[in-house]
């Protein structure tokens, strides 16, 4: 049996539609999945673009981490140990990642 493998090619006016989006600031709230494909895709990108982008997102991620600091400083003393458990986890996960994008960036900014 042939492997009859279907491969595709990207026009012009695709690829001009695909780096538009690239450029375009993440959402940090998307799932984690949306950014990392964004990110994969980065090398489409110039350096100088990729890295300002990913220095806006560990900036909102940050930002984001602040928030959520101040919403457990009114909340903790009333929510239940649920509910307080998952704002735990969202900050925890925030700084996962805004420390990996640190790492990213050092990394990327190291061979410019």
């Amino acid at each position: 049996m042939e492997n009859t493998k279907k491969v595709y090619e990207i026009n012009e006016t695709g690829r001009d539609v695909f780096i538009k989006s690239l450029q375009e600031p993440i959402d940090f709230m998307k799932s984690y999945e949306d950014i990392l494909v964004k990110i994969f895709f980065y090398g489409n990108l110039p350096r100088e673009k990729a890295s300002e982008l990913i220095e806006q997102l560990i900036k909102d991620t940050n930002k984001k981490i602040e928030d959520l600091k101040k919403l457990e400083i009114k909340i903790k003393d009333k929510a239940e140990k649920f509910e307080i458990s998952t704002l735990y986890f969202g900050i925890d996960h925030l700084k996962f990642m805004a420390d990996w994008y640190e790492k990213f960036l050092n990394d990327l900014n190291k061979k410019m």
